[in-house]
């Protein structure tokens, strides 16, 4: 039983269809929904195809109907993961378009009083500018943003999201705020560049922002993880019976 997307997974969900194993069917397409870069049946390494699937000969030369029915049945899965791979992809992008619409805004979004001298308005509108800053050129760096530039539907799920885990977001406060209590005039505490661990552009290792009353890049990555994270709680494997 393949762990990750190869080419004997076709095989496999073909046999989980075929011979009704619900269990292997469910674990099969959670790793075609996440790991998958288009259509299974369209994807498949050279030399695979419809033909190529692994039916008993007795079904192809006698049952054609019961043949029809079992590749009727594996497109059909084969596009539901595909749609909900493309739809999961596009709702993560629009998050980061959603984070750029309203630093672009007009209404101030940094709101930390506790600057060392008396020009707060100007720091926290300096502020909201380097998070739509750093924002913008990571995520183009990342091939993220503009969508219209980058066709993130031609990568995988997880593709998406390790690139996702791997934008590098800073705030001016980062730098210059100090923690409510703390004392103006000592140094700035380091927390790393960005506060994030990750392993680009494919794995996903993701660190939240370190223990503190203003959390790093006043949060603003940890919100755009959190929703991503809920996108990917939707992208649940498919059951076979709703194929047979």
């Amino acid at each position: 039983m393949p762990r990750s997307l190869t080419r004997e997974l076709l095989s496999w969900l073909c046999i989980s269809w075929v011979f009704n194993l619900a269990g292997d069917f469910t674990y099969l397409t959670k790793i075609a929904q996440r790991q998958s870069a288009g259509n299974l049946l369209d994807t498949a390494d050279s030399g695979d195809s419809k033909q190529d699937l692994p039916i008993p000969s007795t079904i192809l030369g006698i049952h054609i109907c019961l043949y029809c029915v079992i590749i009727n049945g594996l497109t059909f899965a084969a596009e539901k993961i595909e749609n909900d791979r493309q739809n999961s992809i596009k709702e993560a992008i629009e998050i980061i378009g959603s984070t750029i619409a309203k630093y672009r805004g007009s209404t101030t979004c940094c709101g930390t009083t506790n600057f060392r001298k008396d020009d707060n308005f100007e720091k926290n509108y300096a502020c909201d500018a380097t998070v739509l800053g750093s924002l913008l050129k990571s995520a183009a760096a990342l091939e993220l943003w503009p969508p219209a530039e980058y066709s993130c539907l031609s990568l995988s799920w997880n593709a998406v999201v390790g690139r996702i885990a791997a934008l590098e977001i800073v705030s001016l406060c980062d730098c210059i705020a100090h923690e409510p209590g703390e004392d103006p005039e000592s140094p700035r505490r380091s927390f790393g560049a960005f506060g994030r661990s990750y392993s680009p552009p494919f794995g996903r290792s993701y660190s939240p922002s370190p223990a503190r009353k203003t959390p790093l890049n006043h949060g603003v990555k940890d919100d755009i993880i959190t929703k991503t994270d809920i996108i990917e709680n939707r992208l649940v494997s498919l059951r076979l019976t709703n194929f047979k």
